[in-house]
């Protein structure tokens, strides 16, 4: 679904992806790697779309709060003007190559493709030595928190216990 140039398009949510650590309507802490990964990708060529539910004074709230934290996008809640083109109009569904968003949901009968970089690129190691560092201070932060709160934290267990992870930073939170 790239571009008519070939770029990959990301529709990237706001809530819980972009902002992380409050509820709607506010607005939490940058998730940092991620923003750094798609200024990256942006530069190399990409497309970005910002794909809310949020509307009117939020929605501008969360487009400055990117612009601040050094992210702009192509589009807001609609699809790149070429492919409104293309189609003949703007479908409800955004067009893109990959949608960033913590509800996802993989399901094992439905054809995935992973898009995975090259590993010995150093845009590809710097972000993930990033991943890791990000994910260790939440980790601590959400130990110390937890301590003062009097909550036995859990630790997962097994081969993976030590790998760095964005999708659960907090090991079960």
């Amino acid at each position: 679904m790239a571009d008519t140039n070939g770029n990959m398009i990301f529709a990237v949510d706001f809530d819980g992806t972009l902002s992380q650590g409050v509820p709607f309507p506010q607005i939490g802490e940058p998730n940092t790697p991620l923003f750094n990964y798609l200024k990256r990708e942006k530069e190399k060529g990409a497309r970005l779309i910002l794909y809310t539910c949020r509307t009117g004074e939020d929605l501008r709230a969360a487009v400055c709060f990117c612009k601040i934290n050094g992210l702009s996008f192509d589009t807001v809640n609609e699809n790149l003007p070429e492919m409104i083109e293309k189609y003949g109009g703007d479908t409800r569904k955004i067009n893109a190559d990959y949608y960033i968003d913590e509800k996802c949901l993989s399901f094992p009968t439905v054809r995935r493709f992973d898009y995975m970089p090259d590993p010995d690129e150093d845009d590809v190691k710097a972000i993930t030595a990033e991943i890791y560092d990000y994910n260790k201070a939440r980790q601590a932060a959400f130990d110390e928190y937890a301590q003062g709160a009097g909550i036995e934290a859990g630790r997962p267990s097994g081969i993976y216990k030590d790998k760095p992870t964005i999708a659960n930073p907090y090991y079960g939170a």
